[in-house]
């Protein structure tokens, strides 16, 4: 006994000593550390900037990586500390920035009116990069004197600065990548690919070619002109977006620290993120100054913009900025299409043209009528009538005001107004059932509905709910089926807002086993309604009993609490969007008890190909 006591006593005092010793190696520790950095400092000094830089990146990560590992992690106590303070401050940053930061959704309702305004945040990002871009503008020779003395004096604030542009610039030559690639897929790939001209490995085949090729002209052309053209390109999307069209979208933002609803112009909200864009790519530009450059004839501020990294981002920068003027572009012909489609008149069509048909055009002109002569392609609700007809319809009184759809059957123009009411509704209910049976035959087992709204100038196709991205096959947006501008005709879908608004039906969301045949009887007794009410009563859920294995719940969202009786799905509304809905479940057998929903994980679409 005596023996193993005096074993154990030995054991402790040996651990005793090993721990001591441990102890006092932390300064031992600590000046190793310093001695590396000092070596870095002193060795960075007198390497070129060039041949300096990469190593010093190395011997850094080197370091942390031995920091963070157990061997010195045991020794010096201060690395982890640090760690630790720099993510609460971190994190406070965050905190700070998530309170000042703004989320949104579609006010498709608009009533009652929210007061007007824009998120400081997205001022303050397009405002910021303008002044940064306007001071180097000012102090032209000041970062490169400033990365010069940074060299010479203190390397190591120099070393992580460097790296963390080009960190920062990789970062954004991905993202610009991704958003370019992104957006050929879903405009040109997904199309051929759904129509079975494409097929996977082609595509991808065609995607890495367009990688290499693109990255190779970045890196051997001058990387001036792929500035200007990304400058060009941003500049014309910001001209396209601030046409005066006359057709916008109103979005209900609110803050973290701010709970009080208003509402922002998207256009406006797309206007600052360009401009807020341009001025981020002339920050850089004018940051980059080093050996002069010409486009042409044209002098060019010194440029530094000719290595490898840099290029590569001026090449997919100018790439991005071309995407998105084909967003734009895309937006705004949908604004102007809509445009003209809510103020087209009621197309009167004729085959005979007599000789003072300017007379008869410009007659028919003033009671809200148009006319055209001949036997070319109709359009969804053009009327035809005869050469008397339309004499007859000319010279009826009629009152000095623009004739109205709600015109009683005793007043001039009824019947024809009619008439390209029904040829209207004929063409949406099998425009619809095109649209609607090609996204249930493409929608993946992720997908539990489908949001229908073709009277929205923003909605591009069916849009897939619930889920994750996987239900569809595109990048951004989560588009099924054909898209409404090639299965319905703007004037038909500028009808159909009509109707929508006056029965105050924003959107509609399928449960995915509805059938077909019940969302197009749906649209139907919504066409009936307005017969019968004429906008002075809007849907309500009594009006739609009977369809044929669906159940119809119409829910205002955020103006009535959100609920949904027991057994059915809940849909992704956002919490702040501002919509009537009118949602087609499947019919389930027995009485269901009202429950409130879990918490809401998507937006309601805001734009039909992008979130």
């Amino acid at each position: 006994m005596e023996s193993e006591s005096a074993l154990t006593e030995t054991l402790r005092t040996r651990a005793s000593r090993t721990a001591h010793w441990i102890r006092s190696s932390e300064g031992l520790a600590a000046a190793g550390v310093v001695l590396g950095l000092v070596a870095i400092e002193l060795i960075g000094r007198r390497l070129p900037a060039e041949w300096s830089l990469v190593p010093a990146w190395v011997a850094f990560i080197a370091l942390f990586r031995a920091l963070q590992g157990p061997a010195l992690g045991r020794l010096l106590r201060w690395p982890r500390s640090l760690t630790a303070r720099l993510g609460i401050a971190g994190q406070r940053t965050l905190s700070r920035l998530r309170s000042a930061s703004f989320q949104g959704g579609a006010d498709l309702r608009g009533v009652p009116e929210l007061p007007r305004a824009v998120p400081g945040l997205l001022i303050a990002t397009a405002v910021a990069p303008w002044v940064v871009a306007a001071s180097f503008l000012l102090a032209s020779d000041l970062p490169q004197r400033f990365a010069a003395d940074l060299h010479t004096r203190v390397f190591l604030l120099h070393a992580l600065l460097v790296g963390g542009v080009w960190i920062a610039a990789a970062a954004l030559t991905c993202g610009f990548a991704v958003l370019t690639l992104g957006t050929i897929h879903d405009g040109l790939y997904e199309p051929l690919r759904r129509r079975g001209s494409l097929r996977p490995e082609q595509e991808h085949a065609l995607q890495g070619g367009l990688v290499l090729g693109w990255s190779a002209l970045a890196l051997f052309s001058p990387t001036p002109w792929m500035v200007l053209l990304g400058l060009c390109a941003a500049a014309l999307a910001l001209g396209l977006l601030s046409l005066p069209i006359g057709v916008d979208l109103q979005v209900a933002w609110n803050t973290a620290a701010e709970a009080r609803l208003r509402t922002c112009s998207f256009l406006t909200a797309l206007r600052l993120r360009t401009l807020g864009g341009i001025g981020c790519a002339l920050a850089v530009v004018l940051a980059a100054r080093g050996e002069p450059a010409t486009l042409g004839t044209i002098a060019i501020p010194p440029l530094t913009f000719t290595g490898g990294m840099g290029a590569l981002l001026a090449g997919w920068g100018a790439a991005a900025a071309l995407a998105a003027l084909s967003l734009t572009a895309q937006v705004t012909a949908a604004r102007w299409s809509f445009s003209r489609a809510r103020r087209a008149p009621v197309t009167l069509r004729a085959a005979m043209r007599p000789p003072q048909s300017g007379r008869l055009a410009n007659r028919l002109r003033q009671v809200d009528f148009g006319l055209q002569w001949g036997r070319r392609r109709r359009r969804a609700g053009d009327v035809r009538v005869n050469l008397g007809e339309a004499q007859e319809l000319a010279l009826a009184p009629h009152p000095r005001e623009r004739m109205t759809a709600g015109a009683g059957p005793d007043e001039p123009g009824h019947a024809p107004r009619r008439r390209s009411a029904r040829l209207h509704r004929r063409s949406l209910l099998f425009g619809l059932r095109r649209a609607f049976s090609a996204a249930r035959a493409q929608a993946t087992p992720r997908v539990d509905g489908f949001w229908v709204g073709p009277w929205h100038w923003f909605e591009r196709a069916v849009w897939s709910s619930g889920g994750e991205e996987e239900g569809t096959a595109r990048c951004f947006d989560s588009d099924l089926g054909p898209t409404y501008a090639t299965v319905l005709d703007w004037r038909s879908r500028a009808y159909m807002a009509q109707v929508c608004r006056r029965l105050e039906v924003d959107h509609i969301f399928v449960e995915r086993g509805v059938s077909v045949d019940s969302l197009i009887r749906t649209v139907e007794m919504l066409f009936e309604l307005d017969d019968l009410f004429g906008g002075s009563t809007r849907a309500e859920e009594r009006h739609f009993r009977g369809i044929p294995g669906a159940q119809i719940l119409i829910h205002e969202q955020p103006g009535e609490p959100r609920w949904l009786p027991r057994g059915f799905p809940d849909t992704d509304h956002d919490e702040l969007a501002r919509a009537r809905i009118l949602h087609l479940f499947r019919e389930r057998g027995g009485q269901h008890e009202r429950s409130s929903p879990r918490t809401p994980s998507r937006n309601v679409p805001l734009i039909g190909s992008g979130r």
